[in-house]
């Protein structure tokens, strides 16, 4: 099958969205041929001529998706050869209240689910959807033994009488990261934030944090396994949209939908602490191992206070996540679309 992928390609993953663009890319080219396109260069006429020469059986929309992606993808679906079927991956949608009403007019003819209210969206309007979670590497993220966790601490002159907490992902002021300033108030726990060296933007966050006592490294890790493995639990900031309701704008959406963050630290036999996103609760929710907090500072050192110490099954649900079962799933859908022309 040729298969046409449009996401983050080429680039340092060191943020979750390029990290899966690069995990699909790896996965499907065994099986298939493929074409991989920046999202950036879509809507571009070269696009579309490296479309038509490729020939491609199916389009596949990693990022996002908004209301210009699906106009891309359908143009290009009535403007190449052979009609090639669409595919969006709800990763990190957004659609606005007037776009809202306009899934349908552009809907693409399958939608891989996170969210359930975009799921719901997308159901609506009539395209068929199917649950698609992100996997995570359990052979890279895995557990450390008490010597190599006291052995971690030291490489990162962490305080030996303290618990540690972590967060990894964007030092931005829409991810309530200033939450954990209470949790290093404590004095029961050293925190420690790892921001992304390409997607950190936020000095005045970073200033608090560290005024605060909480440790910031905001360079590229290539071994940030061990960040995961030096720690005793992963707290997850950002305030998720509530129930029921759709994002007021892009910047709002903060965060891809089932952050990998929390599957590495569920890897690596972490317990978690989160606020309650979608994605996170449908996928991940019942796990005793998973604690939910408020976005409040007080509720966040609640409940790592109720977590500690307790027998921690956390890797046993990431195993089921596992990144080649998860690759596996995605090429097993790809089979179930149209046959390829020959």
């Amino acid at each position: 099958m040729r298969i046409a992928l449009i996401g983050s390609f080429g680039l340092r993953q060191d943020e979750g969205m390029r990290k899966l663009c690069a995990q699909v890319e790896a996965a499907v080219r065994p099986h298939h041929e493929v074409l991989t396109l920046q999202t950036r260069d879509f809507c571009t006429g070269r696009a579309w001529r490296q479309l038509r020469a490729f020939r491609p059986d199916c389009l596949h929309y990693l990022t996002g998706p908004t209301l210009a992606s699906l106009v891309a993808l359908r143009f290009h679906q009535l403007t190449l050869p052979g009609r090639p079927v669409t595919v969006a991956t709800g990763i990190r949608p957004y659609f606005g209240k007037i776009a809202r009403r306009l899934v349908w007019l552009f809907a693409p003819d399958h939608y891989l689910a996170q969210a359930r209210r975009w799921q719901r969206l997308f159901a609506a309007a009539g395209v068929a959807t199917t649950d698609w979670p992100n996997g995570v590497d359990t052979r890279r993220f895995t557990p450390a033994t008490p010597e190599a966790r006291a052995e971690l601490r030291r490489k990162w002159d962490l305080p030996a009488d303290r618990r540690v907490a972590i967060h990894v992902g964007h030092v931005r002021e829409n991810r309530n990261l200033i939450s954990l300033c209470a949790v290093q108030a404590s004095g029961e726990w050293q925190v420690l934030v790892v921001g992304s060296e390409s997607q950190s933007d936020s000095d005045s966050t970073r200033q608090q944090l560290e005024a605060a006592g909480c440790r910031v490294h905001t360079r590229y890790i290539p071994t940030i396994q061990e960040i995961y493995q030096l720690a005793d639990a992963y707290v997850f900031t950002v305030i998720p949209t509530p129930a029921g309701e759709f994002p007021a704008s892009y910047n709002q959406v903060g965060v891809i939908d089932l952050p990998l963050s929390i599957l590495e630290a569920m890897a690596t036999n972490l317990p978690v602490v989160s606020t309650r996103h979608d994605a996170v609760e449908h996928f991940l929710g019942g796990n005793p191992a998973v604690a939910f907090f408020d976005g409040t500072g007080a509720d966040a050192l609640a409940q790592l206070r109720r977590l500690d110490g307790r027998p921690v099954q956390a890797r046993a649900r990431a195993e089921e996540l596992d990144l080649g079962r998860v690759m596996a799933q995605l090429n097993a859908f790809y089979a179930t679309l149209a046959h390829p022309r020959r």
